[in-house]
């Protein structure tokens, strides 16, 4: 009963890794807005932080928003890991802002993080998967919303 278990929590982790191509030049999350970098900046903190995001940081060029991981996808991470004792996982979202003229291109990366019992930090990128995607209708709502739409 418990391989059974093993077995399919590990089929269901590794489905969940599935990568998922985006369509833009990079390949990854990123769009161009037709404003301000200081706009665009502001309308992205208003739509993370209104869908109950946390902002950790916030530079000249880039903001970094988290927030806990539901606990089915914690779940699944931890076994990914391999350790059940490490911090409750976080997503954490970093958006890049870099001026074009009078653009802005808005680049996006998404990752998984926990901290283990020793201090040892656990990555894993969510950015060509499913996350991936909707982090690239996030930028596609933040560069609509930038451009007056």
């Amino acid at each position: 009963m418990i391989r059974l278990f093993f077995a399919a929590a590990v089929s269901l982790a590794l489905c969940s890794c599935q990568t998922f191509p985006i369509n833009t030049p990079s390949g990854r999350p990123e769009v161009t807005a037709k404003s301000s970098m200081s706009r665009a900046k502001t309308t992205a903190m208003k739509l993370f932080v209104g869908s109950g995001w946390s902002m950790t940081s916030q530079s000249e060029n880039a903001l970094t928003f988290e927030k806990p991981m539901t606990p089915d996808k914690a779940a699944l991470f931890l076994l990914a890991v391999g350790n059940a004792s490490y911090s409750q996982p976080v997503v954490i979202t970093r958006l890049t802002f870099l001026p074009v003229g009078n653009e802005v291109k808005i680049y996006g990366a998404i990752h998984a993080s926990a901290q283990g019992p020793f201090g040892q930090v656990q990555n894993m990128d969510f950015t060509d998967g499913k996350d991936g995607q909707r982090l690239q209708q996030s930028l596609v709502v933040i560069r609509n919303q930038a451009n007056g739409r």
